[in-house]
């Protein structure tokens, strides 16, 4: 057998282990006690879901903790990347994803979405306090917008400029046109402003007021010139219709007996106390 058959040879049993590596792992998570909500965590969106002494913590964490306790399961928690928590979802491999998600029409083609648990998180500009503040979209013409990537309001943002006329790219800056400078994270986004990697950070008004404690709100300008907001929510399996419903009377609960709002409140002062 020469070397390129010793070579095929190679790659089909590599694909073949990790197949029974992935199928193990399926069937694994199919056996979880049913007395287990499997939760896939999204931990790159503070306040909501992030590392603290690489442990993940934040209000979305409370918030399913608390679901899972008045369902009387147990909860086995799973740190997810964006781009894969609802292909986790769509294979049965977690029950519910967190972590400051979105309801958009491409991710209800793989998931369901409750009811909101937290709502009218508005969209904000910062600028180094150096900079004028941004007070009307036409002030973004030649200027490098910074983006997260995991906000699906970015579209948003592009379709006020496309009708005010004012035209965007990804590449190269030109005068006339917006750049987006994308990033993974909030905190990647104040770093980015920080470091004049861009002139402007478009941010949720949840993340900045918790990274302001480390970066300073004094150091920046903040505007709102743009009424978008958006709400996050629970996303859950296809196939766990059932769950849905229990989750959405829970989080009603959770919301008429103000218990969502005290989390909300506790954790923002256990944070100022750190």
């Amino acid at each position: 057998m020469n070397k390129r058959n010793f070579f095929i040879l190679g790659i089909i049993l590599f694909n073949l282990a990790l197949f029974s590596v992935v199928l193990i792992s399926i069937k694994r998570d199919e056996c979880e006690p049913s007395n287990t909500i499997r939760v896939g965590i999204y931990a790159d969106t503070p306040p909501f879901a992030y590392f603290r002494s690489c442990q993940a913590i934040g209000v979305d964490l409370e918030i399913v903790k608390e679901i899972s306790k008045r369902l009387a399961k147990n909860c086995s928690l799973k740190i997810v990347p964006l781009h894969s928590i609802f292909q986790f979802l769509f294979a049965n491999q977690i029950d519910i994803a967190m972590g400051a998600l979105e309801k958009t029409k491409k991710r209800c083609s793989r998931a369901l979405f409750s009811d909101a648990y937290f709502t009218q998180d508005q969209f904000i500009f910062l600028v180094p306090k150096s900079e004028n503040p941004i007070t009307k979209v036409e002030q973004l013409k030649g200027k490098k917008v910074i983006v997260c990537e995991y906000h699906s309001l970015i579209e948003k943002l592009k379709k006020i400029l496309r009708k005010k006329g004012i035209h965007h790219r990804e590449e190269v800056c030109s005068p006339d046109k917006v750049h987006f400078f994308r990033v993974l994270t909030p905190e990647l986004g104040f770093v980015a402003l920080k470091n004049r990697f861009g002139d402007v950070l478009f941010i949720a008004e949840s993340a900045a007021n918790f990274l302001f404690d480390f970066y300073g709100k004094e150091n920046f300008r903040v505007s709102k010139p743009l009424n978008i907001e958006t709400s996050y929510r629970i996303a859950v399996s296809q196939k766990n219709k059932e769950l849905l419903k229990k989750i959405n009377l829970i989080l009603h609960e959770m919301t008429t007996d103000g218990t969502i709002k005290k989390i909300i409140e506790n954790h923002q002062m256990r944070e100022k106390n750190d």
